[in-house]
């Protein structure tokens, strides 16, 4: 599995692929960093 991977990776542009990478993991972060912020101030809210 590790060798068919290896040649996936010099198939593509490497460069190309790690940015979007990078990108889709940047978002995916921003979107998990914002849902804990919304939970966690939900939490602090006293129940009504």
């Amino acid at each position: 599995m590790r060798a068919a991977y290896i040649a996936e990776m010099h198939e593509w542009p490497s460069t190309l692929l790690w940015r979007k990478l990078s990108g889709i993991g940047h978002i995916l972060a921003g979107v998990f960093i914002a849902l804990a912020g919304i939970l966690r101030a939900l939490s602090m809210m006293p129940d009504r």
